[in-house]
């Protein structure tokens, strides 16, 4: 949710949060209507630190398994984006594919 609050707070930016988007349902979608660009972020959690990286390469994988950049047809975007992030407690790592 603190993800999904600090985007909307954005001039020009399109948030969408558990959104039907290719075979499955993305966990945050930001559309730039200004740039005409648009991110996928997928979120994952861990229990155990040393599996971060782990889980943000899985993030990032379902998003081109799931085909959740398909969302994106219906707008003329000219950049996309796609963002893994895992957390743990007060950890976090983000990838950026």
């Amino acid at each position: 949710m603190l993800l999904i609050g600090m985007a909307q707070g954005r001039s020009g930016w399109l948030v969408k949060s558990n959104r039907e988007a290719g075979k499955g349902r993305a966990d945050i979608i930001i559309i730039n209507c200004l740039k005409n660009s648009g991110i996928i972020i997928e979120v994952k959690h861990t229990n155990d630190e040393s599996k971060l990286q782990a889980k943000a390469e899985e993030a990032c994988q379902q998003i081109k398994d799931m085909n959740y950049n398909e969302y994106f047809l219906g707008f003329q975007i000219n950049q996309k984006e796609e963002y893994g992030i895992a957390f743990c407690g007060k950890m976090c790592k983000v990838l950026k594919k």
